[in-house]
């Protein structure tokens, strides 16, 4: 994964808007985000972009990247795959979420045994509630680190409760579907969390959507997902 932090104090570009300039050195938590995107509203930008996750057969690298051997009801193994925004030198203002198929027509999704939805390092979504709660925070989002999942028990339990950020807040409102079975995924979030978002693209330089897919010893299922997409509204600020 490729992580380059830029030093705010070093993006000296000046946008103009209708009470002076505003410097983007300046933009130092989402609050910034916000306010910046308000005050210069009429040189927002809107593009559509399409993030696409081809499906992946049955079978994770085990022993591979951090991986374990196999194991019975042991998070063993993951697959990575990783889409970016094609959005350099912008400021992004909202994010919307259309998982919605062809046509128009409800999109769903398979996957086994779970997974793990990220922006940049922050993680979205996942099925399995239990292995974000073992991460790092940061406030209220958990940062995605392989190494401190790995081994954590993979139950098969019904009651197992999935996880998205901001929903104990009644900020974001998530359809996860259950494992190895069909069901409709849509993901939605509050502003104040694309905000956190954005703010952090910016200092990362960096706009990567990161699916995982799991696995413990199943050979012919593990690490497996549908193919999927969804459509991302992205109004945004040019640097």
């Amino acid at each position: 994964m490729r992580v380059r932090i830029l030093a705010l104090s070093a993006l000296l570009s000046t946008i103009g808007c209708g009470s002076g300039q505003i410097l983007i050195g300046d933009i130092e938590d989402a609050e910034d985000v916000v306010q910046a995107c308000e005050d210069m509203a009429d040189q927002v930008v809107t593009e559509q972009f399409r993030i696409e996750f081809e499906g992946t057969s049955g079978g994770c690298p085990w022993g591979e990247d951090g991986n374990q051997w196999p194991a019975q009801g042991v998070l063993t193994a993951r697959i990575e795959q990783r889409q970016s925004l094609d959005l350099d030198d912008a400021l992004i203002c909202d994010m919307q979420f259309t998982f919605a198929g062809e046509a128009g027509l409800e999109q769903d999704i398979e996957y086994d045994d779970n997974f793990l939805f990220v922006f940049n390092d922050i993680v979205l979504a996942s099925s399995y509630r239990p292995w974000v709660e073992q991460l790092d925070s940061d406030g209220i989002y958990r940062i995605y680190d392989w190494d401190q999942i790995v081994g954590l028990d993979n139950l098969f339990d019904e009651s197992i409760p999935t996880y998205c950020v901001g929903d104990d807040s009644d900020l974001a409102e998530c359809d996860i579907p259950p494992p190895e079975s069909h069901g409709p995924i849509s993901l939605s979030f509050d502003l104040s969390i694309i905000s956190e978002l954005s703010f952090q693209a910016v200092e990362q330089d960096r706009r990567d959507f990161t699916f995982i897919a799991t696995g413990d010893n199943d050979e012919s299922l593990d690490c497996s997902h549908d193919s999927f997409f969804f459509d991302v509204d992205v109004p945004y600020l040019p640097l």
